[in-house]
């Protein structure tokens, strides 16, 4: 038996499929840059905002090494890392939900 399908249905499952696609693109575009600690804080923020919502804990270890210091509470952490860009030292503050690891807030400041 040959199900019938109209048109309008097969092209709003195109499209869905074509905008998912541009989304995985998009995150793996923005993502495939390495972090490189001599940047400039705009340079950072666009990096950190642009891998914020696909990495977790261990993709930032990854990308920043092993955290300077890690602060514990009851269901979040607060990884620290202080880099330094040549001129000057800034630090990488993220505060990570101890269940996911995953993180929406960050910070950084000019040390």
């Amino acid at each position: 038996m040959v199900k019938k399908t109209n048109k309008k249905g097969h092209e709003m499952k195109t499209f869905a499929v074509l905008i998912s696609g541009i989304i995985l693109i998009g995150c793996a575009v923005s993502t495939s840059q390495v972090f490189n600690p001599c940047w400039e804080k705009e340079q950072i923020s666009q990096y950190v905002n642009g891998c914020i919502h696909t990495q977790d804990y261990h993709g930032f270890v990854q990308d920043f090494g092993e955290p300077d210091t890690i602060e514990r509470d009851s269901d979040k952490f607060v990884a620290v890392w202080i880099k330094n860009n040549g001129e000057s030292k800034y630090m990488l503050r993220f505060i990570f939900d101890e269940e996911t690891l995953r993180s929406n807030t960050w910070s950084y400041v000019k040390l």
